[in-house]
């Protein structure tokens, strides 16, 4: 098969493909094209290629072994059938064809595209606003963005090195200092942040790809593979999608960076700790060159490769800056549905083209698919960072939660040995790391149940939905919790929700988690919720109501009988009360502490998108909040309801 043209310009078939696009807009292209087929109709998309004059190569699931696209011969067509999915190079008449196929419903290929190219999304410039530019799509040409990423890349880098050249530098560098408040002498703020210290869990038993530049490692004189040594006794497995490269050594070291994140140590040689799921299976796929540059065909080999390794999460720091206007890629949303019927959860960064406060740039693809989990960036004052995308696209593209960003510490390719970087590059593995501890704490989840658990957990903050979606990712703080069936909320939507043992009433409304261990049912009278009996005796140690404004009144309660009642009242996708529907909350037993938090929600479609796919049914407190000490029917605490939005319900167990 032809090599991609990873300068973006497109080979020869670009101006085929120009002069076929109305509005002409071509950039990052490589000249070649992916074919989506429709569920089920792999094998009839084969033969269908076959019959244009396409030479086959059909990728083989159950191999171990990884066949790059330099490996497959005279082949002009590579097929993932995992995915239902196929990189092609063919002349302008046999794309012209396929493309006219893909309007028929009764054929197999349900979408043909331009093959892309993907860049790291490691924010190399300056954190300093400039003046804004005129135009919006000016932000995106591609020799704008060419000339600016190789200038600020040689600036960075040389400056680094400078500063940087081993572990104690970088240490060195904020010894002694606070960012944004957090300590950072025993783990990152990005730890802290995303409350990883104080989680249960450690992504034992999960498995988690990271699909980037590769991973650090050497081999010695008796061709022993030595990894980074952060990572000595890890379970580690590799592979090069990277065409002409055999091994998946990382020779930049952003993929170092996001897998020592995502899946690092919390007790290093040297401090601070920085990795969230430590305790994780690693999957390094090397799908981007040394200069972080790849191709749709090697990202999509890694995506195949991870599902069929039985990996949970895939985390990938890359991406294409898109236009004001523009729609998701079919070809990505397709491919992350399936990943979801797999069991597994895409997670991708937002992007970095945004020059706050004068131009907020829409989210980058594929991070902008519906069924993939876009990351912001905030930095240590959990404020929006300046370079990170929003979302403003209404055809999918808004954002889902956001994560630590700025001024990171992880691994690096040696020497240094660590680094500190900025970007929803550093965003997106402290999401694929929570992603892995939900994954442990919950085993039998789906996928599409384990990227709401994440997404749902969200802490709110005082910043639009747009920047952070549904705020700063936490990980599950459970000891030991079992998903129970129940109606969860959707991609996007807010609700009540739990991430440790506890009892909820109010009709069984919403997926609730509990420690079976701890807690045991007992059937309510009729029209009464079921309730949840905690058999262990433990004493209410706080009770905090929390409104939006970060009001805390403490109260610790004077028995270990306690309940809370919040009342609450079901709203449809637009807002509108559900009719019946004013039955209270009711919170029973004995949790270690409960926080009640009010989240910011605005109802109501967003502007020129589709209703149905942001937000589902919803409960909004339409009353005071209740608090019972010991079996009287007098509540002893009142707490007026909170000001507006939607009431959350997370355990604490400290």
């Amino acid at each position: 098969m032809r090599p991609p043209d990873l300068t973006g310009n497109g080979g020869s078939t670009a101006t085929v493909e120009a002069a076929a696009n109305s509005n002409g807009k071509q950039s990052n292209v490589t000249g070649r094209h992916t074919v989506v087929f429709r569920k089920g109709a792999t094998q009839e998309g084969i033969n269908l290629l076959r019959s244009e004059g396409f030479k086959v190569f059909v990728s083989n699931s159950s191999d171990p072994n990884v066949v790059r696209e330099d490996e497959v011969g005279d082949a002009t067509a590579i097929v993932h059938a995992t995915l239902g999915v196929a990189t092609i190079e063919g002349g302008a008449e046999q794309i012209s064809r396929l493309t006219n196929a893909a309007s028929d419903s009764g054929n197999p290929i349900l979408a043909i595209k331009p093959e892309k190219v993907r860049r790291m999304l490691l924010q190399t410039k300056p954190m300093q606003t400039r003046p804004p530019v005129s135009g919006a799509a000016e932000m995106f040409s591609l020799d704008y963005l060419k000339g600016s990423r190789d200038a600020y890349d040689k600036l960075i880098e040389t400056f680094f090195a400078k500063l940087e050249t081993n572990r104690g530098s970088a240490i060195a560098e904020t010894a002694g200092e606070t960012l944004g408040g957090f300590d950072e002498s025993q783990l990152t703020w990005g730890l802290q942040a995303t409350n990883a210290v104080d989680s249960p869990f450690s992504g034992r038993g999960v498995k988690v790809a990271v699909l980037d530049t590769g991973m650090d490692f050497d081999v010695d004189a008796n061709g022993t593979v030595q990894f980074h040594s952060d990572f000595a006794g890890r379970k580690i497995t590799t592979a090069s999608f990277v065409r002409g490269v055999t091994s998946a050594k990382d020779d930049h070291g952003h993929g170092t960076h996001c897998i020592g994140t995502s899946c690092g140590p919390r007790r290093p040689g040297i401090l601070p700790g920085y990795g969230i799921a430590f305790n994780a299976e690693i999957y390094a796929g090397k799908v981007l060159d040394s200069e972080g540059r790849g191709a749709d065909e090697w990202i999509i080999h890694g995506i195949e490769w991870a599902i069929n390794q039985g990996c949970r999460i895939v985390s990938m720091s890359l991406g294409a800056a898109k236009q004001p206007g523009d729609i998701f890629n079919i070809l990505y949303e397709e491919i992350a549905q399936r990943a979801l019927d797999a069991g597994t959860v895409i997670i991708a960064a937002a992007g970095n083209d945004s020059v706050r406060p004068s131009f907020v740039a829409p989210v980058s693809g594929p991070a902008d698919c519906p069924s993939i989990v876009a990351v912001a960036a905030i930095d240590p004052n959990l404020a929006i960072a300046e370079f990170s995308n929003g979302g403003i696209n209404t055809s999918g593209g808004e954002v889902n939660i956001a994560a630590p960003g700025v001024n990171v510490l992880s691994s690096f390719r040696r020497p240094p040995d660590h680094k500190r970087l900025q970007g929803t590059s550093m965003a997106t593995p402290h999401v694929a790391g929570i992603a892995a501890l939900f994954a442990e704490a919950n085993p039998s989840a789906t996928g599409t149940e384990l990227r709401d658990l994440v997404i749902n957990a969200a802490r709110s903050l005082p910043l639009g939905t747009r920047d952070v979606g549904q705020g700063l990712a936490q990980a599950p703080l459970a000891t030991s919790i079992e998903l129970i069936p129940g109606r969860l909320t959707k991609r996007g939507g807010v609700g009540i929700e739990q991430t440790s043992p506890i009892t909820v009433g109010g009709g069984g409304s919403v997926g609730v988690a509990f420690d079976l261990g701890h807690y045991i049912p007992q059937a309510g009278s009729p029209g009464q919720p079921t309730k949840f009996v905690n058999q262990m005796a433990e004493r209410i140690e706080k009770l905090r109501i929390i409104d939006k404004y970060g009001a805390a009144p403490d109260r610790t309660p004077s028995t270990t009988d306690c309940r809370i009642v919040v009342h609450c009242q079901d709203f449809d996708s637009m807002g509108q009360v559900i009719p019946n529907s004013d039955s209270p909350l009711t919170i029973y037993g004995n949790p270690l502490s409960i926080e009640l938090k009010v989240q910011d929600f605005s109802y109501g479609k967003p502007p020129g998108g589709n209703n149905n796919i942001y937000y589902s049914l919803s409960r909004k407190i339409t009353g005071d909040i209740d608090v019972y000490e010991g079996p009287g029917a007098t509540p002893t605490i009142k707490y007026p309801a909170p000001t507006g939005g939607i009431c959350t319900v997370d355990v604490l167990n400290r």
